[in-house]
């Protein structure tokens, strides 16, 4: 773990009072904690009383106050992350959805309703 300022040391562009402005006025959940992380490492608390405090592993807590310190203020939010690609075309999406819109009985299946089993059925029919 790369070794983390604390207190004034922390942050040092930003003010305590800034960081308990922008905490009042998140909305996010999860970036408001990740505030509520970086002003008690402003106030000069150690990771272990962080992580303590929010019941958070104390690598996540070094890993947002990392992310803070080197990226900045903005990176409060989490990165999106793009995924598996789908396996299904558009098409065969719309496809499936058409059909799970009906009950298996309407399309000739012997079920009243849809199981997992069912709909993976029909989602390898889709990809053939």
């Amino acid at each position: 773990m790369v070794w983390l300022q604390k207190g004034d040391g922390f942050l040092p562009n930003i003010s305590e009072g800034e960081l308990k402005r922008l905490y009042r006025l998140e909305k996010n959940a999860k970036s408001k904690l990740r505030l509520l992380t970086a002003i008690q490492r402003r106030e000069g608390k150690t990771l272990d009383y962080i992580a303590s405090s929010l019941q958070k592993p104390k690598t996540t807590i070094h890993d947002w106050l990392q992310r803070l310190e080197s990226k900045g203020i903005n990176y409060l939010y989490d990165i999106k992350q793009p995924g598996k690609p789908a396996r299904l075309t558009k098409t065969q999406e719309k496809e499936l959805e058409n059909v799970l819109g009906q009950s298996p009985e309407k399309q000739g299946i012997p079920h009243t309703t849809w199981t997992t089993k069912l709909v993976q059925l029909l989602f390898l029919k889709c990809l053939m």
